[in-house]
Order: structure tokens, then C-alpha cells, then sequence
């Protein structure tokens, strides 16, 4: 409970306590003060007039109250119900905490609906409840806080992106790439080197507090003038590096001259070859680049990828005007595409995982509550939804990562022999529980030993996702059946998987979009499980990784004992 707590000491917090009698005052801030931090401080008030005034004065003052507690009853002044609803007219995210020993029903619910009460506390209360109280309150409005700060973010960045992409002049979009890159990393210094030609060359360069450098052109060399030997690695290992104090964790000169302190390079890609990569240097902060920050980065300079691409396509536009127009319309349609995905990908993020990681923060505060803690039941019921959320939550961010990777070409394949009669047996084998709960019949039908040379668990990914969809969809009393056979097409050798399923079908519209990420036809299965949306795409790009094909043949089907749907993977065997 004191994580975000502890992550928050830089200011002043101040808890306004109000009740009228002075030793309950004293109270409060002694239990208090005993376990929160020295930079909270208290404001103690005899009545709700008094308390108004103080919370005035603070928000006048920009100074933030994470936490109000104030009694019910006060007799001769204002009730406690009636001050908490003024103070939220003033301060809406504050956390209200009502103290009481008599208060009437009516007046609680009043303040918990329109006050949006955090918590009734009787009195006398145990000490240990009140201060857990009170940091859980304090936990929910710094995650509330964090939590609009992200989206202001988000909209920031969608504009950033937006101005980006709507800029044609490749010169004048340098500029404010690197502006925005700057302003976003927190960096003191940004790089932009050009890939693409024999040697890496610096392009142009930002300083804090200066005006971009454009049209540099110079050729990285390996010398003191820049960190060759990070940049090199870049290049050849194709993934981001990142320093959280480069003059110590790295010998390079340029980093001990400069006094370098967090560095991140991070390429780009496009059509998975690598154009362009951004470096970032700050000298004065260590450990700045963060996942969160990194994340930001990435998604920025993947987009001036493209926008820098397009730039470059409209400067040669009037010699080269038939040859490229539909290679600019094409980029056009790029990036509306990462601006779409872009778009869908806020929403899982802020519904998708955001909803599961509510529902464990909240079981996991409802978990700390005594009664429900001593009721064994009770608490494995709890733990069971924390497990499938936390697990929707991994599948979603496992899922996203391994796309990233297939996207960006930087996923490699450690490829070995493969018996495919063997490893499809033991494939289907871990889906035996499922197949139980469901009901559904699953086998494997194969023509005996046949083998590849493949990635075992990038391969495995494919197959996992292609049978545990056709499960899904699949109702009970229904059937899978995985098919092994060997094939020839044009002369060469091909082993040919099939995953045959008589589940509910693909409508004939959804076919053509069926292996794109996040298609419009997703549908839940047929006991309402849900997806990613990833999955077909995922393993699509990992079957033609392995330079093999997939495809697929289906129809609707409302008789499980008719045709569904079939893929159909062939894979060379070398």
C-alpha cells in the first residue's frame, strides 16, 4: 500500500481532519503522523465553517489535500455531510473519509453520493484501520492523478504525432521531429543518423535551448567525436540500447569526455530494414529512460519513420512523379493505419488492461479487510479472479510484445530438427484441460514422422493460437482435428498442417481481413471467451517468418456436426 505513497515526497500533502471535539483532532494527527511520511501535513479544524476556510485558502494556494476525514455530527454548525459536499464542489478528486457515531442514514447516503464518500468509519475506530485507510485513499488519488496525467500524455502525443505526419518538407519535419523527441524524452541532446547509405551519417542535431542543427551529413567515424562502438551494436544487433549512467557502465571515450549520463539509442524500421536511428543523451540525469518514457520514445519514432520516409517521397516527387505515386499513396495508407492501430491500441491499454489491473487493486484493497480475510472461501474466490486478470493482462502485453517484434524484424529464429508427428502430440496435450471444461473432442490425425527445421518456441506460438482459436469457437460436443501430411507443390517438399474445427465459422465478409491485428469481425467464443485480437496475425507472421504460407476456408455453421473452419499450413521442409 505505501507504494505510491513513498513515490511521492518531493511536496507538501496536506490531510485536513475536522471534528469538534479537540482530542479527537489530536488523535488523528498523532496515528497518522506516526506512519505517513514528514511531508504530509495536517490541518486540524474545530467545525465544518472552519475547515471551508482552511480547504480555501489551500486551493487558492495550489497546494494538494489527498485526504479529508471530518465527523458527522458537529451540533451548532455545519453537519459533516454538508461540508464534505462543498469541499468536493471545490476539490472533486480529494478522498473523503466520514467519522460517526450517530449520524442519520439519510445524511450518509447523501454524502456518499453526492460527496463520493471514500469510506464510513464508526467510532471509536482501531487505529490500524484508520491509518490503512487513509494510505489507501491517499494510493487511489495518486493513481487517479497518474492516471489523467497519462492521458494527458496520450492526447499530447497524438497531436505530436498528428503534427508529424501532416508535414511534407523533409527539412522543416526535422526540425520538428527533433523539437518534439526532446521535449518528450527529456534528453539534452537528440541525434538523428540516416542508416540507409554505406556508412551511418548524422543527419541533424538538438541541443536543449537551441535551435535545431540540420543537414549536418556527417559520417560517423570511430573517433572521440561520437560513441561509435554503442552505435555499431545498435546496427548490428538491430534493438535498442539503452545506458543508465553510460560514463560508468560503458568505457567509450566519447562517453568518459562527454560525461554521459542516460543514453537510449532506438532504431527505426521500415519494411524490416533499419533507416534511421535517434539517439538520446542526458548528462545530468542517470536512470532516465524509463519503460514508460521508452514506450513514448518508441511510439514517436516509429511514426517519424514513416512521416520521414513520406518526406522523402514528396522531395524527389517531380522527377519521379508516376513511378511514386502509389508508393506515397501506400505510405498515406501507413499512416493511417499506425494512427488507427495507434488509436485502438490506447483503447486496450485503458480498457483492456486497465479494467483487469482495477479489478486486482481492488479485490487486492477488499482482501486487506479483516472479516473478509478470516473467510478461507471468500479469500480463494478473490485470488482466483486476481489469477484469470492478472493472466488476461499478461496475455494482452505478451501478445503486443511478441507483434512489436514480427513487426519491427527483430524477432530471429534459433532453428532445429523438429519431428512433427512428436511435437504436435505434445502441443495438443497441453490443451487437455481445456478440452475437458468445454467438451470438445481434439486429436491428431498424422501420416507418422515428418521433419523441419524450425524455431520450436516461436513455431509453437503459431499452433497454440490457431488451436486454442478453434476451441474457442468451437461448442460443445464439437470437434478439432489436427492433420500431418506431407505435400509436394512445384517440385519442392512441404509438410502440410491442418487445424479442422466444426465450430460456429468465419462470416464469408470476415475472410479477406481474418489475419490483420484488431480486424473489425473479432467475436467472442462460444462460452464468451475473449481475445486479443492478435492472434491470427501473430501467427500468420510467424509461419511466413519460417518461410512457409497459411490459409483458410470456412462457413458459418450452426450444426457442429457439419463443416467450420480449416487453416491450412504448409511449411518446406528443407
Amino acid at each position: 500500500m505505501e507504494s505510491l505513497i513513498k513515490a511521492h515526497t518531493s511536496k507538501k500533502y496536506y490531510i485536513i481532519c475536522v471534528d469538534d471535539h479537540r482530542e479527537v483532532l489530536d488523535t488523528l494527527e498523532a496515528q497518522l503522523s506516526s506512519r505517513l511520511p514528514k511531508n504530509y501535513k495536517y490541518e486540524l479544524a474545530e467545525s465544518g465553517e472552519e475547515a471551508l476556510e482552511i480547504l480555501q485558502d489551500l486551493y487558492q494556494e495550489n497546494e494538494e489535500i489527498p485526504v479529508i476525514i471530518s465527523d458527522q455530527a458537529m451540533p451548532g454548525g455545519m453537519s459533516g455531510d454538508v461540508f464534505l459536499k462543498k469541499a468536493h464542489q471545490i476539490v472533486p478528486r480529494t478522498r473523503k473519509i466520514m467519522l460517526t457515531g450517530q449520524g442519520e442514514m439519510k445524511n450518509i447516503e447523501s454524502a456518499t453520493r453526492e460527496a463520493q464518500l471514500f469510506r464510513l468509519i464508526l467510532k471509536p475506530w482501531e487505529m490500524e484501520d484508520m491509518v490503512l485507510t487513509v494510505e489507501q485513499a491517499i494510493n487511489a488519488y495518486f493513481m487517479e492523478a497518474a492516471i489523467e496525467e497519462q492521458n494527458k500524455t496520450l492526447k499530447h502525443l497524438y497531436e505530436s504525432t498528428e503534427l508529424i505526419t501532416q508535414e511534407t518538407d523533409f527539412d522543416l519535419l526535422v526540425g520538428k521531429l527533433l523539437n518534439i523527441m526532446l521535449q518528450y524524452s527529456q534528453a539534452e541532446k537528440v541525434w538523428l543518423i540516416n542508416t540507409k547509405e554505406e556508412k551511418p551519417l548524422l543527419i541533424a542535431s538538438i541541443c536543449a535551448s537551441q535551435e535545431p542543427q540540420l543537414n549536418l551529413n556527417q559520417t560517423i567515424i570511430d573517433s572521440a567525436d561520437y560513441p561509435y562502438g554503442a552505435l555499431m551494436e545498435v546496427l548490428r544487433k538491430k534493438e535498442a540500447l539503452v545506458y543508465e549512467d553510460a560514463e560508468t557502465q560503458n568505457g567509450e571515450t566519447y562517453f568518459k569526455n562527454q560525461k554521459s549520463k542516460s543514453v537510449a539509442i532506438v532504431p527505426t524500421f521500415q519494411r524490416g530494414n533499419m533507416n534511421y536511428i535517434f539517439y538520446f543523451e542526458s548528462k545530468s540525469i542517470t536512470g532516465l529512460f524509463s519503460l514508460s518514457k521508452l514506450e513514448i520514445i518508441n511510439i514517436l519514432t516509429s511514426t517519424a519513420s514513416i512521416a520521414l520516409e513520406n518526406a522523402v517521397l514528396y522531395d524527389s516527387m517531380e522527377n519521379l512523379v508516376i513511378e511514386r505515386t502509389q508508393e506515397v499513396f501506400e505510405t498515406n495508407r501507413k499512416l493511417t493505419q499506425v494512427n488507427a492501430y495507434k488509436d485502438q491500441m490506447i483503447n486496450i491499454v485503458s480498457h483492456d488492461i486497465r479494467s483487469p489491473l482495477s479489478g486486482i487493486l481492488n479485490l487486492a484493497q477488499l482482501m486487506q479487510d479483516k472479516e473478509i480475510a478470516s473467510n478461507p472461501s471468500q479469500v480463494i474466490r478473490n485470488c482466483q479472479i486476481i489469477q484469470n486478470s492478472a493472466d488476461t493482462v499478461i496475455k494482452f502485453v505478451n501478445d503486443i510484445l511478441d507483434l512489436a517484434k514480427l513487426e519491427s524484424g527483430t524477432m530471429t529464429l534459433n532453428k532445429t530438427t523438429i519431428d512433427l508427428d512428436s511435437y504436435l502430440k505434445n502441443i495438443i496435450t497441453s490443451f487437455e484441460a481445456l478440452t475437458l471444461t468445454k467438451g470438445v473432442k481434439l486429436e491428431l490425425q498424422s501420416k507418422g514422422e515428418l521433419k523441419i527445421k524450425a524455431d520450436s518456441t516461436t513455431l509453437a506460438q503459431a499452433f497454440n493460437n490457431l488451436i486454442a482459436n478453434a476451441i474457442k469457437f468451437t461448442p460443445k460436443g464439437g470437434r478439432v482435428t489436427v492433420g500431418l501430411n506431407s505435400i509436394e507443390q512445384n517440385g519442392k517438399p512441404f509438410a502440410q498442417i491442418t487445424v479442422e474445427d466444426t465450430g460456429i465459422g468465419i462470416p464469408k465478409e470476415a475472410l479477406p481481413t481474418i489475419f490483420e491485428k484488431l480486424n473489425k469481425y473479432q467475436r467472442s467464443g462460444t462460452k464468451g471467451e475473449k481475445g486479443t485480437g492478435f492472434g491470427l496475425s501473430i501467427a500468420k507472421q510467424v509461419i511466413e517468418l519460417h518461410n512457409g504460407t497459411i490459409t483458410v476456408d470456412s462457413e458459418e455453421n450452426k450444426d457442429i456436426t457439419q463443416k467450420g473452419t480449416t487453416f491450412t499450413i504448409l511449411l518446406p521442409i528443407d
